[in-house]
């Protein structure tokens, strides 16, 4: 993603149709894992996002067509080793039976993605890795 230069720098809770953005949610605990976050602890009820501070929340990319959304980690914006490495939260205004997302990079990492419901219970947890440009879908 390097190559494609920083983008654009968003500091605050992100809202689009229905749907929020931010790194995590309030009552989570984001911490450094080297050069990545770790987001950790059980999210307060209601499930608010909230952002990761200046230069770390997240950060959006022109690729291909379309905006590629990433979060931004420890490094902090506009360093070009923050830029993919940080966590995104994503709160729906309703139950979602379906959600997929590309994976636009990857550069071999790894990701967990976590599902919780409006009462701040996870439902699962799933890691991938290492990452490449591919698509998820998930079915509930």
């Amino acid at each position: 993603m390097a190559a494609l230069g920083l983008g654009s720098r968003l500091d605050e809770v992100l809202v689009r149709d229905g749907t929020t953005f931010g790194e995590h949610f309030a009552g989570q605990t984001d911490q450094a894992n080297g050069d990545f976050d770790l987001i950790t602890g059980h999210p307060f009820r209601p499930l608010t996002v909230i952002d990761g501070g200046e230069g770390q929340t997240l950060g959006a990319l022109h690729v291909r067509g379309s905006i590629v959304l990433h979060g931004q980690e420890t490094h902090v914006y506009p360093e070009v080793e923050a830029v993919g490495e940080g966590a995104i939260a994503v709160l729906f205004e309703s139950d979602q039976p379906t959600l997929a997302f590309d994976i636009a990079g990857g550069e071999q990492g790894y990701t967990t993605i976590q599902f919780i419901n409006g009462q701040g219970e996870q439902i699962d947890s799933v890691t991938y890795g290492p990452l490449d440009e591919t698509s998820y879908a998930f079915v509930r």
